[in-house]
């Protein structure tokens, strides 16, 4: 895809979904944090997305699995995304949000298409992982592996959210030669509600508990379920 034509895409897709893109950045521009105080945690959850840099938190990071453990209802649904989205650099907000769209958190969940079959917890295509067997793709720890770098790989070559849940829906040829589909722009729509949801809920999780002196220090205690 040219630069021209991402760049236009961008600006579609984020005006028809009432969005601000955040261009995809590398880890070494998301720094891991040490240590932080009441202070810096009550800053952090305004900035435009903590998620990551809190998990990497020693501090928050028990926080951080509390609230995904939640939102995912299963334990090992959202410590599989909590890994494997630190080890890519991908944000929480993101990996989850496709997850809930993709399979509702449902590691069995099938979609039958035309000659291919969606599996899984990340929705993994038949025709795009022929590597994998049947009983992968239900593999909560395999299906987000590869689902995510294949997220990752959207990010990548889309430069930002928006675009590479295009890609990751409808797949790269067609959103580059053609343009996202009447059904994918319905499912980044599904895509943006939540994940509006998801942060809000994140930010006031944390507010509640930093600002009634649940916690003290982020060096003190870490909070467990």
């Amino acid at each position: 895809m040219t630069k021209m034509k991402t760049h236009v895409l961008a600006l579609t897709l984020g005006v028809l979904f009432g969005c601000t893109q955040v261009p995809y950045t590398n880890e070494q521009e998301r720094p891991r944090l040490l240590s932080l105080d009441r202070n810096r945690v009550l800053e952090l959850i305004e900035m435009p997305d903590p998620s990551l840099s809190l998990y990497r938190n020693e501090g928050t990071r028990g926080l951080v699995e509390k609230f995904f453990i939640r939102a995912a209802g299963s334990e090992r649904v959202a410590k599989a995304i909590l890994r494997y989205s630190d080890e890519m650099d991908l944000s929480l907000f993101l990996t989850f949000s496709v997850a809930y769209v993709e399979s509702g958190y449902n590691p069995r969940a099938v979609n039958r298409n035309s000659g291919s079959i969606d599996r899984g917890l990340f929705q993994l295509n038949s025709r795009s992982f022929p590597h994998l067997k049947e009983n992968d793709f239900y593999n909560v720890e395999l299906n987000t592996k590869y689902g995510l770098e294949h997220l990752r790989q959207c990010l990548e070559l889309g430069g930002n959210d928006i675009i590479a849940l295009a890609m990751y829906n409808a797949g790269n040829t067609q959103v580059t030669s053609r343009g996202a589909p009447i059904s994918t722009l319905e499912h980044i729509s599904k895509y943006v509600e939540y994940r509006k949801k998801l942060e809000s809920s994140f930010r006031e999780f944390f507010r509640s508990v930093y600002r009634e002196n649940k916690v003290a220090s982020l060096g003190e205690r870490n909070i467990q379920q």
